[in-house]
């Protein structure tokens, strides 16, 4: 039996490359904005500031239902990638918190 042709796993993968793009691209939209300009409170745009928001959205539903779908079918190696992606952005979250005052 062929494993990796099930649909799941295809899912998995897919989610998982679309989430790392959807990361990077948050990231550089984020380092765009806050790091690189002068005054980042007064110059972001609205529309960056809504593609940053439609992009999260879309990175928590993919994680969300990866780590659900890959616990649900019991693969371990998708499971443990979806977790250390969540955890390490949710230690991004506690780090950029603890600067912004």
């Amino acid at each position: 039996m062929n494993d990796f042709k099930s649909g799941k796993k295809t899912y998995l993968f897919w989610a998982l490359i679309v989430t790392l793009f959807i990361g990077f691209w948050l990231l550089w939209l984020g380092v765009d904005a806050y790091i690189l300009t002068k005054d980042p409170l007064s110059h972001i745009e609205s529309s960056k500031a809504i593609l940053m928001a439609v992009l999260a959205f879309f990175l928590f539903v993919l994680l969300l239902s990866g780590l659900v779908l890959s616990t649900m079918i019991g693969n371990k190696r998708y499971s443990r990638y979806f977790s250390i992606y969540i955890g390490m952005l949710f230690l991004a979250l506690l780090v950029i918190r603890s600067f912004i005052r």
